[in-house]
């Protein structure tokens, strides 16, 4: 099913643009009507993928129209500072309809980005310097520069920009220490920029794509067994494909569609977050209801054998309070035949001589009422009964 247009007439700009993310992107800008911009960093090494990018934007535009009207490229290294100002100016000047026109950019993409694995400890400053330079550095010259340009240069002003954060932004990583921060900053400088720019009715938002099949991956993905795993937490049953972000970013571009959409993030990522968060918290939800019914089960034993101790205690005493009871009757009992000679089995009525109870001690009392409650069903503050 085809689309309509959504971005007819529209000036976009995209850093990292001739491979992965950022290519699908451009090419669905393309697809839907814009004209396109795109960054790369320059070299030998891009000149297949140029080559390659130009003969996909020719298949998708419209029969008759030619790919120099609609795309124009820039090399430079987005981490230096005037790299980004340099693209924005190319781009306003590439596609001016006449002398008068101004120019203008109405979307900027944010995409370049570089991540290489490694190991925190053995982490180099070299590594640490280079991703932090072209991540976080470069993305914030290159959309300082769009800001410059859709706030202050052209009549209306206004635009959409986008930066590619990541999953990472959210989630930790053993041998991405160095990458994580910047994707984070990346973010987080997509809703301070909502702040600053809305007044000029700037939009600003980001992407976070989750694992995706690009060649910054590829060698990571090349193992079976981390590609089976991962593809098994994701809800979708797959790794994400470049082409899975290029129609959110048209979403975010498209006025008619997000207009009130700013600071935003966007996840992408086939639920592999929300697979996480769902385990983290069902196993803290077990391990809590766990910890609580386990500490009822030992509150109960406790009280159990708190009583149990409690009732030996009584009786060892009430045993050998017993004794001596005992002893003292016999002594009692030795002096009146003393005195009076043997005992009377007959009151001088004739009747039995009436049995005499000694007054329950307080020994005796305690011992009744604890077996009385150690006989009763322990019951929760609640009312639960547990046994």
């Amino acid at each position: 099913m085809s689309l309509p247009q959504l971005l007819v007439g529209k000036v976009a700009g995209i850093t990292g643009g001739l491979t992965g993310i950022g290519r699908a992107i451009a090419l669905d800008y393309l697809r839907h009507g814009a004209k396109v911009g795109i960054n790369h960093l320059g070299g030998p090494g891009d000149e297949p993928h140029l080559k390659s990018f130009l003969e996909e934007a020719a298949a998708v535009l419209p029969a008759g129209e030619s790919v120099e009207r609609h795309v124009v490229t820039f090399a430079g290294d987005i981490s230096k500072p005037e790299t980004g100002r340099q693209f924005v100016e190319h781009i306003v000047t590439s596609f001016k309809t006449d002398a008068q026109d101004k120019g203008r950019l109405d979307v900027f993409v944010s995409n370049a980005g570089v991540c290489q694995f490694a190991e925190f400890l053995e982490l180099s400053p070299q590594l640490f310097e280079h991703t932090l330079a072209t991540n976080m550095s470069g993305a914030f010259y290159a959309v300082q520069a769009a800001g410059r340009q859709m706030a202050l240069q052209q009549t209306p002003p206004g635009g959409s920009i986008i930066g590619i954060s990541s999953i990472s932004a959210l989630v930790g990583g053993g041998h991405q220490t160095h990458y994580t921060p910047t994707k984070a900053g990346v973010k987080s400088l997509m809703q301070s920029c909502a702040i600053a720019l809305g007044k000029y009715g700037i939009r600003c938002n980001s992407l976070l794509p989750g694992t995706i099949r690009t060649q910054l991956n590829d060698v990571d993905l090349a193992d079976e067994a981390k590609r089976t795993y991962v593809e098994g937490r994701t809800p979708l049953g797959r790794l994400g494909l470049p082409k899975d972000m290029a129609g959110p970013a048209v979403f975010l571009a498209c006025e008619e569609l997000s207009s009130f959409v700013t600071g935003a993030e966007l996840l992408v990522d086939g639920g592999l977050l929300g697979w996480g968060s769902l385990c983290v918290a069902g196993g803290a939800a077990y391990y809590f209801a766990k910890k609580s019914i386990n500490a009822d089960r030992q509150a109960r034993l406790n009280e159990q054998r708190r009583k149990k101790s409690v009732l030996n205690s009584l009786e060892h005493t009430n045993a050998n309070s017993d004794a001596m009871s005992s002893q003292l009757a016999a002594a009692a009992s030795a002096a009146r035949t003393d005195a009076v000679g043997s005992p009377s089995q007959e009151s001088s009525s004739g009747d039995p001589a009436p049995t005499r109870h000694a007054p329950a001690t307080e020994t005796q009392r305690v011992l009744e009422k604890s077996k009385y409650e150690a006989s009763v069903p322990f019951r929760s503050p609640k009312g639960d009964r547990f046994s």
